[in-house]
């Protein structure tokens, strides 16, 4: 709970106190992250009623993974398209608040579970005992996916704002890594993966870690380098 807390309240409030940033920024990433998520839902069932894909479990990772680095990236466009010579920490701000808006998401759908399955909490505290991973998979999930949230928003602005050559890599790699980590996600969840053997749960997170550090690494560069 306390490690949720910081990741939804502490990148807004440390930009906002030491870096000056106006409260308008991360609510911003926030509020789209919302809008995208509205838009995303309904396409997503249609999606998955579609004859020959409902059943064909990869195929439909795929183009999971695909519609939501299409719709959540495109909403981002959106409002970085008009927002040009924003600084490295301004457009971190708002891809945090994006992260930092999902967390809660995840944190208030903890709170208003209704229901409890005890079985599945006895396994998950079995799991935690012997492993890091599984007793703080919730926090290592959101952590990462904050920053993949702010690499790939900013790689997205880069890719509106950079030269031609730059701005191309900038949105295949913002589009290539959101849509596998999504659809690698939505995957596991159809094949209905034992998210709590250690095993499969440190491969799952390096794989979604590594992708997020890539994106904010990648990021840090090509700004740098084209803006």
């Amino acid at each position: 709970m306390l490690a949720l807390v910081l990741i939804i309240a502490g990148p807004s409030c440390l930009a906002v106190r030491f870096a000056g940033m106006p409260w308008k920024v991360p609510l911003a990433g926030a509020g789209l992250w919302a809008i995208s998520i509205l838009l995303k839902h309904p396409l997503a069932v249609a999606l998955s009623h579609i004859p020959g894909v409902r059943e064909a479990h990869p195929r439909r990772a795929i183009l999971q993974g695909l519609l939501s680095a299409a719709v959540e990236l495109s909403v981002a466009a959106v409002y970085l398209h008009a927002w040009k010579g924003a600084s490295l920490a301004e457009v971190l701000a708002f891809g945090g608040g994006a992260g930092s808006a999902e967390a809660l998401y995840v944190l208030g759908r903890g709170i208003l579970q209704r229901s409890r399955d005890p079985q599945r909490e006895a396994a998950w505290a079995r799991a935690a005992a012997v492993s890091l991973c599984v007793r703080y998979t919730v926090p290592l999930e959101r952590f990462f996916a904050l920053v993949g949230h702010a690499g790939s928003r900013g790689l997205v602005y880069v890719g509106l704002h950079a030269s031609r050559p730059l701005g191309i890599v900038s949105w295949v790699v913002a589009l290539a890594l959101f849509s596998a980590v999504d659809a690698v996600a939505t995957y596991g969840h159809l094949r209905g993966w034992d998210w709590n053997d250690p095993a499969r749960c440190r491969r799952a997170h390096l794989f979604f870690s590594s992708s997020s550090v890539i994106e904010m690494a990648t990021f840090c560069l090509v700004f740098r380098a084209g803006l």
